[in-house]
Formats: C-alpha cells, sequence, structure tokens
C-alpha cells in the first residue's frame, strides 16, 4: 500500500513481490472506511513527526472521481465534502509561499 501511494503507479502495476494488487486494493479500502489512515495520521501528528499542511494529493498525476470533475454529486455527499473542507486550513504557510518564487523572478 505504502508503495503505491509514494510511487503513484495504478494498483495493477504493483510489483508481484507485494502480493495480488487486488488484495492489497480491497485491504486499503477497507482500512480507509474503518477510519485507520486517518488515527495513523493524526498520530504522526501528535507526535510532532508530520504537520497537516504536509499531505497533498498532486491532480496532475493522480485521476479524479468523475464526481471531482463536476459530475452530479447527490445531497448528503456534497454535504459531507463541504464539512470537511471547512474544518481544513485557509491559509498556505509562509515557508511554502517563499518557496514558490524562485531566484530569478
Amino acid at each position: 500500500m505504502l508503495y503505491v501511494l509514494r510511487v503513484g503507479c495504478p494498483w495493477r502495476d504493483m510489483h508481484e513481490r507485494y502480493g495480488k494488487w487486488n488484495s492489497i486494493y480491497v485491504r486499503f479500502r477497507r482500512w480507509a472506511e474503518q477510519g485507520v489512515w486517518d488515527v495513523l495520521l493524526q498520530t504522526l501528528v501528535d507526535l510532532g513527526l508530520t504537520d497537516d499542511w504536509q499531505h497533498m494529493i498532486d491532480s496532475t498525476t493522480v485521476r479524479g472521481h468523475s464526481q471531482a470533475a463536476g459530475a452530479k454529486g447527490g445531497l448528503i455527499r456534497r454535504a459531507l465534502v463541504e464539512a470537511a473542507a471547512a474544518l481544513r486550513a485557509k491559509s498556505t504557510p509562509a515557508q511554502t509561499v517563499k518557496d514558490a518564487f524562485s531566484a530569478s523572478s
């Protein structure tokens, strides 16, 4: 699971030495539904090993679901997404903004 998340390859392209891709994908989904990843990331934050803002997904390499592109979504899904977005920080850390400009600009 961590290999796919780190490298960004499709599940089907995982190396055989990690096992059957479908079994690993099913386990990943089960852990996501059970909140295992949320607890893991929160534990890392609580221990001071990472910050919330360090986690991001680059949309140039990760395909979004059709609803991410504006397809019709249900009211419950929309309410959950809006509630989750409201909890996120709305500013960019100063270091990130500073790093966005190169020496030549």
